[in-house]
């Protein structure tokens, strides 16, 4: 059998390897079965794809008051990723798991790559109320302002036409490589926002020194903790493990390298807000994004196009009612049946 637990981690010798691994899970599942009592000190989450809103919104439900040793509550969430089929209230819609417009997982055309942004968006929108209501949830529970919080991802997602979709390019690195990271440490009441060159690797030793835990000297640590006087990374060196799709070419490290300035700079320049301030303006995407929430007096009507069209599955429009509000973020979701439009 194939070892899938290097060496280095799970030894060498009879019961090692894929036994030490059954082994965690089977103490990692007694820490969630037994995630309400007090010998706990680990509530672990993590998602089916089927129900990633209702595994999200069961791990809030999950954060009880504090206890008289630390608890972890960790969640493994598959939002926003696709499949992109959520609203911002977590109502489900039907559509293609991939949005129209790919090929081979590269997008062939403008329109196409500009309303998968547009899904991505709303999706994006509905996994940020759902963060709100897990930290709501701690401060219900009297825990948020001794609780140290990391929220990450492991990577981003392009939408730049005839370019890929999950894959790094010379056209869409910016969109792929920088991934959000923000931390809460326990009792912090200000903000700020930190833009040096921060690396998935960093993550665990920025937590070990904010709570004062000594990493083991046999650890062999790649990062270091981004708080306080440190090390500080050249900003210009920004790196991705090679995967399938990418079309840079890695460094004999066996890294995709970019110039991290550059990157930040086209990273600000491309995600910049679309037009206007209300909730429609997620909506206004493409060459006529401009026009929605508009009405058709506000504009001058040209003659006839000269061309006949057709309307795709118009059934699913009878189920729309032209007159309700956009859904928003404070929309609360439909429960039941009526949850799927």
């Amino acid at each position: 059998m194939e070892r899938i637990c290097p060496a280095t981690l799970c030894g060498s010798g009879p019961g090692d390897g894929l036994g030490a691994l059954f082994g965690d899970a089977v103490g990692v599942a007694g820490n969630v079965a037994d995630a309400e009592g007090e010998g706990s000190s680990l509530v672990a989450r993590g998602t089916t794809w089927d129900e990633r809103a209702d595994d999200f919104e069961e791990f809030s439900a999950s954060i009880a008051p504090g206890r008289d040793r630390p608890v972890l509550d960790y969640m493994h969430s598959l939002l926003p990723h696709d499949p992109v089929e959520y609203l911002p209230n977590g109502v489900k819609y039907p559509a293609p798991e991939h949005p129209v417009g790919l090929f081979l997982l590269t997008w062939t055309d403008e329109h196409g790559a500009a309303i998968g942004r547009q899904r991505h968006l709303l999706q994006a929108q509905l996994t940020d109320r759902l963060l709100g209501e897990a930290l709501d949830r701690l401060e219900d529970a009297g825990r948020f302002d001794n609780t140290l919080i990391v929220v990450t991802a492991d990577h981003g997602v392009g939408f730049t036409n005839l370019e890929p979709w999950r894959g790094t390019s010379a056209a869409n690195y910016e969109q792929i490589m920088w991934t959000p990271l923000l931390i809460k440490e326990p009792h912090q009441e200000q903000g700020r926002i930190d833009d040096k060159n921060a690396w998935s690797v960093d993550v665990l030793p920025t937590v070990a020194e904010i709570l004062g835990v000594e990493i083991p000297a046999d650890w062999e640590i790649t990062g270091h903790s981004l708080i306080g006087d440190g090390e500080v990374r050249d900003p210009s060196d920004k790196v991705l493990f090679t995967q399938l799709g990418n079309s840079l070419p890695a460094a004999a490290d066996g890294l995709v390298h970019v110039d991290g300035v550059e990157g930040f700079e086209r990273l600000l320049k491309w995600s910049s807000a679309p037009p206007g301030d209300d909730d429609l303006r997620v909506w206004r995407q493409g060459e006529y994004g401009a026009l929605v929430g508009t009405r058709p007096e506000e504009h001058t009507i040209g003659q006839p196009a000269g061309f006949d069209g057709w309307l795709a599955d118009p059934d699913v429009y009878d189920d729309v009612d032209p007159n309700h509000d956009p859904p928003s973020t404070s929309t609360p979701r439909p429960s039941g049946p009526s949850r799927d439009l």
